[in-house]
């Protein structure tokens, strides 16, 4: 049963509102499952650390069907594992080579042999340094720097599941990858901004245990007419970066549980606050003034790729904004429908990682960044 309060919402009550709140309570029943799979996988994916010397570090071309970049590291904790993607970019990036060079080697038969004889050359010939490798399952999924300040997410993102029950948000969704985790619970209330939208509010967890983003809080807000996601203002950003590791990384652990007990600490406060009332009615009055905003659409269109979409993503946001009915966007030519017309895009996002991205984006057109805001305005 979904729980309700007594906050001072301007929650929606009319024919219409009652209507999609008996569909958002079958959205969450059924969508629940995600959410906890993701929270399965954080808890079961734990990072295995190593601290290692640039020199140390060995690399060859695995056998098989699918040949991997194996990363060996010399010592008294020798070790053998494939490089994930996202850890090849890193090691890579640490040697000055550019990512896309390395995109490039990897389509060739005889790339990969290439790759290892540069990464080779360069790391014993430069100036010796430290790495934090964190592996799962014997797979090497961050090459980082020693200064990388390590949080454990399975404490935090209890903190955050724990506080959302108190307040009577319930879990929605969960978006995870090998990288990145993103966790959702929303508030089961519904809301129309305007008068026609039928919008709920949330707030998220995420981070990344691998360098690919940072441990962050933040609101996001759902249409119920099709599940379209924005990701509003972040609450709490917390970059990781803290003080140099020893070369035993064991000898951190009392930092690193410490500094795991503030953020799960101040995720419960944080959480508390995100979803009060003023905050939300804020956001409402903010949607409402997205939708009277005006834009026009193809000047628009061409400022996409500043804020980072691709080709296939700004031509995939032209389609649907361009054909989109009621079901997939709301109507007129605002910033509105073109942040809904992102976070449809967002829906199809190659990887987790990606979608998160995407409906980041989307939410900086309604509420989170001016600049966004202003580019789109400028275009009009």
């Amino acid at each position: 049963m979904i729980h309700q309060d007594e906050r001072d919402y301007r929650v929606a009550v009319g024919q219409t509102a009652r209507r999609f709140q008996a569909e958002l309570e079958q959205m969450v029943h059924k969508s629940q499952g995600s959410a906890r799979q993701v929270i399965e996988r954080v808890q079961n994916e734990i990072p295995e650390d190593r601290i290692v010397h640039s020199r140390a570090l060995t690399f060859k071309v695995s056998d098989g069907a699918h040949p991997a970049i194996v990363l060996g590291a010399k010592g008294a904790r020798q070790l053998a594992q494939p490089l994930h993607r996202h850890a090849l970019a890193q090691i890579s990036d640490r040697a000055g080579i550019p990512d896309t060079y390395v995109g490039r080697l990897l389509e060739k038969p005889w790339g990969p042999a290439l790759l290892v004889e540069n990464l080779t050359t360069i790391l014993q010939r430069e100036d010796e340094r430290r790495f934090l490798l964190r592996s799962v399952h014997s797979q090497i999924r961050g090459v980082l720097s020693d200064m990388f300040r390590r949080l454990d997410s399975r404490p935090i993102l209890d903190a955050f599941c724990k506080t959302c029950h108190t307040i009577g948000a319930v879990p929605i969704e969960g978006v995870g990858g090998e990288l990145r985790f993103c966790v959702r619970a929303i508030l089961p209330k519904v809301f129309q901004p305007g008068g026609e939208e039928v919008i709920a509010f949330g707030v998220e967890i995420s981070n990344s245990d691998f360098g690919c983003g940072a441990l962050s809080l933040r609101c996001f807000i759902i249409r119920v007419w099709c599940t379209n996601y924005a990701r509003l203002e972040e609450e709490l950003r917390k970059v990781h970066l803290g003080r140099r590791l020893d070369d035993n990384v064991e000898f951190s652990r009392r930092t690193y549980e410490l500094d795991t007990a503030a953020m799960a600490s101040a995720t419960a406060d944080i959480v508390k606050g995100a979803l009060g009332a003023k905050k939300v009615n804020e956001a409402v009055s903010r949607i409402e003034h997205a939708m009277s905003e005006r834009i026009e659409f193809k000047r628009a269109l061409d400022q996409l790729p500043k804020m980072g979409l691709l080709k296939r993503e700004v031509e995939a946001v032209r389609d649907i904004y361009t054909n989109g009915g009621v079901e997939e966007l709301p109507p007129g030519d605002n910033l509105y429908r073109m942040s809904n017309a992102l976070s449809w895009v967002a829906k199809s996002a190659e990887t987790p990682e990606r979608r998160l991205e995407l409906e980041q984006v989307a939410g900086d057109l309604l509420v989170g960044g001016r600049r966004e805001r202003g580019r789109l305005k400028e275009a009009a």
